[in-house]
């Protein structure tokens, strides 16, 4: 089981495919790496890219320290960094979903020469105190009430199948809180947005809540364009693979072509 240790922590990666460039996959909040493969996304883009799965601190088969540090965008951004000096990539195309969609844009603003492309759901790069409040909300619940009280929130806001929720129950609640309260502190890079040059895809539906934020995301970045998927909320594009893969293949595949 391959780890890289930053600060005496383990973080788990896990490397598929034999040729291509590399891309990273980032999961969203909770999630494990497990997922990639479970939700098609491995079996499909192996073929074309030398994947590289990462499961975040706090997340998966990775540690889960007790010290807030540890959990910032910034940091994240760094564990990249070690993952990558470990394998020896100078760059790569990147994939990410969520939590893995700002730690994208923190690569784009911090570490641009490492990136060939970035690929993002789920989020926009701006800090709205409406989303503040909710991640503040959901990292209180997890304090003082467990997990049990977070997996029943989240299964009255849709279906949650058993191995996502033993997945979720498997986790340090106090961890989770952490990795929230860390995002809610994150003061956003709007006033960086025009100086990325990175080419970037930036994927939502008009049914997302974050629909208008990451439209406009996309008008200020440069060389970014945005796919509208079809009537979908986040949760459901991240489970339908066959849908992003096409995309992402696609936009990777053209850049590539334009050197």
């Amino acid at each position: 089981m391959p780890m890289v240790l930053s600060h005496r922590h383990r973080i788990h990666y896990r490397f598929e495919g034999e040729r291509g460039p590399f891309l990273i996959l980032y999961p969203p909040h909770f999630d494990s790496l497990q997922n990639w493969y479970r939700l098609g996304y491995v079996e499909q883009l192996q073929e074309y890219y030398r994947l590289i799965l990462i499961d975040p601190l706090g997340q998966g088969r990775s540690d889960a320290p007790l010290d807030p540090e540890h959990y910032t965008l910034a940091a994240r951004a760094g564990h990249i960094l070690e993952i990558t000096e470990e394998l020896r990539v100078e760059s790569f195309h990147f994939l990410g979903f969520g939590l893995g969609a700002q730690v994208g844009f923190v690569l784009a603003t911090d570490f641009p020469r490492r990136l060939r492309s970035l690929s993002l759901a789920g989020t926009h790069p701006y800090s709205e105190r409406n989303e503040v409040r909710r991640l503040e909300n959901t990292a209180q619940l997890l304090r003082t009430e467990g997990m049990d009280a977070y997996i029943e929130q989240l299964k009255f806001q849709g279906e949650m199948s058993s191995t996502r929720e033993a997945e979720i129950q498997s986790g340090s609640p106090e961890a989770y809180a952490l990795a929230l309260e860390a995002v809610a502190q994150w003061e956003g890079v709007a006033d960086r947005l025009p100086s990325i040059r990175v080419p970037g895809l930036l994927i939502t539906a008009t049914a997302e809540d974050k629909f208008l934020s990451i439209r406009e995301a996309g008008r200020n970045m440069p060389r970014t364009r945005y796919l509208i998927l079809p009537e979908l909320q986040f949760e459901d594009s991240w489970l339908t693979s066959e849908l992003i893969v096409p995309e992402v293949t696609d936009f990777i595949r053209r850049q590539r072509w334009s050197g």
